[in-house]
């Protein structure tokens, strides 16, 4: 029968933030939104790795092999040996399933499959057909991550889709920033993707920043964190739900610059939306950065909040177009925004214009970080203040 995890494998309580602050209690979630227990089995009761490992990689699937196999090609020859590999498919795919049963079998990843034949209990406003594969998506999401989690001991999981091709330095990085979030509750998540990531405005492969917009697209989840979550999950589109206030209560992620993975995946749920415009041009790093050596302390939020204010202290003002903020290199660039002009100035720099639950796309405190013809840009919201 299956044990709970060994008391070493589950995260000590909430740490204190270091600045004094505090981040706002749980909201009770609506029970509209909440998606029912799954009525899907179980897998077979089989532990996932040896039981000492930290941090596992979960890849959900459906039908799309091509997609799998490509993703796969690309982890197979980085993953560490104690990283445990799970892939969950959604639903019965004949070629698929075949696929990952050979693998299985190969000893190459662990292969657990989600066959709920209900149709997904929907969120009011959202039941017409076109919202019912978000409702699938959400409902495999749960169940998948909870039976990571409940057939081993990983104190955390790196969640990714079928359609992403990862970084030679993906799984350092995430092994290291992990040790994040045991160090400032005030960090939520940790992920691969920068939505800014294009060539022309990122290019430092060991720059990493605070981001208040939940990115998904490759990320790290902890045991605590899920303990929180599990039990509000959302009917659908669980990647807007976990941006909105009630869920984010004022916590934030860590991103890098220059992506860890990016995605090729044109043909899914979303249609494609922005895919040809801000997605299929993304970068990849191609670096090895050592990160188990790299002190990322300055990622805790009291001191990112003051070395923030000083790098935007010390830059040059400029206007909201490229040849002015070319003028001011080698030093750093500021250029303020209205809500009513992020829009224009978004657009004068080629930057994601989409914003969730209120917040831009990688912003924190409403900054968004950038570089363009070699300058680092800092585009501020009018009356921003670092402390608030």
């Amino acid at each position: 029968s299956q044990q709970p995890p060994a008391a070493s494998a589950v995260l000590p309580p909430t740490l204190p933030i270091q600045d004094g602050s505090s981040i706002p209690p749980l909201t009770p979630a609506d029970p509209s939104q909440v998606l029912p227990p799954s009525s899907a089995p179980p897998p077979p009761q089989t532990l996932i790795g040896s039981g000492l490992e930290r941090v596992a990689l979960l890849v959900l699937t459906c039908n799309r092999i091509d997609y799998l196999r490509r993703t796969l090609e690309a982890i197979y020859p980085v993953i560490p040996k104690d990283v445990p590999l799970v892939v969950s498919q959604d639903n019965v795919h004949g070629p698929t399933s075949s696929f990952l049963s050979e693998q299985q079998a190969g000893g190459r990843l662990s292969f657990i499959q989600h066959i709920d034949p209900a149709d997904p209990v929907v969120a009011p406003g959202r039941e017409g057909p076109q919202f019912r594969i978000y409702h699938l998506i959400s409902r495999h999401y749960r169940w998948a991550i909870e039976q990571v989690f409940h057939l081993s001991r990983v104190n955390y999981v790196i969640i990714l889709e079928d359609d992403m091709q990862i970084a030679p330095d993906f799984f350092d990085y995430f092994i290291a920033t992990s040790k994040l979030l045991e160090s400032d509750p005030t960090i939520w998540c940790v992920s691969a993707w920068n939505d800014n990531g294009r060539p022309q405005l990122a290019s430092d492969p060991r720059a990493l920043y605070r981001t208040d917009f939940f990115p998904g697209l490759g990320w790290l989840l902890s045991r605590q964190l899920w303990e929180e979550l599990r039990p509000k999950w959302p009917r659908g589109f669980w990647d807007d739900y976990l941006r909105e206030p009630a869920q984010r209560r004022e916590r934030s992620c860590v991103r890098p610059e220059v992506s860890r993975v990016t995605t090729f995946g044109q043909m899914g749920a979303s249609g494609g939306q922005f895919f040809s415009q801000f997605i299929a041009g993304m970068t990849l790093n191609a670096e090895l950065v050592p990160w188990a050596s790299l002190d990322l302390s300055y990622l805790v939020k009291d001191r990112y909040d003051a070395m923030l204010a000083n790098m935007i202290a010390r830059a040059s003002p400029c206007n909201a177009n490229p040849d002015s903020v070319s003028g001011v290199a080698p030093n750093d660039a500021v250029v303020r925004y209205s809500p009513a002009n992020f829009p224009a100035v978004a657009a004068a720099f080629g930057l994601h214009p989409d914003d969730k639950a209120g917040i831009h796309r990688t912003a924190y405190k409403g900054v968004v970080i950038f570089r363009t013809g070699g300058v680092r840009v800092f585009l501020v919201p009018e009356g921003f203040q670092a402390g608030v």
